[in-house]
């Protein structure tokens, strides 16, 4: 029972993510099902570390690609239209037909998953 409830936890939680577009359906489903093999208090612990990693390799990958700076104003900009409008809609939509453009949330589970073995938490 607690398998099934952390999945469903996990995923109805990073569902948002994924109905606005800024995390695959794969990532969300890898996340729910990997939450679902720790115990409730490691839950947090994991999903923590998994998007600490996610944000490290997604700051790495702004840092050689040069556009930190162009991705942080579309982010405040996203933000500012979603509170001024007050409706969600589609996060970087005209990046979709760009290949490679996201992070894949397979390596930083991955990660996360070994700290978790090594005893980290």
């Amino acid at each position: 029972m607690e398998y099934f409830c952390n999945v469903l936890l996990t995923t109805v939680a990073f569902y948002l993510f994924f109905y606005i577009g800024a995390m695959g359906a794969g990532d969300v489903k890898l996340m729910g099902v990997c939450a679902g093999y720790f115990s409730g208090e490691k839950v947090l612990f994991f999903l923590f570390f998994a998007l600490l990693f996610a944000a490290v390799f997604a700051l790495c990958k702004m840092y050689l690609a040069r556009n930190l700076w162009d991705r942080l104003c579309y982010l405040g900009e996203y933000v500012w239209d979603v509170v001024r409008c007050g409706r969600w809609k589609a996060y970087f939509a005209e990046e979709r037909a760009h290949p490679g453009s996201g992070i894949c949330m397979a390596g930083p589970v991955f990660c996360s998953v070994l700290l978790y073995i090594g005893g980290v938490y």
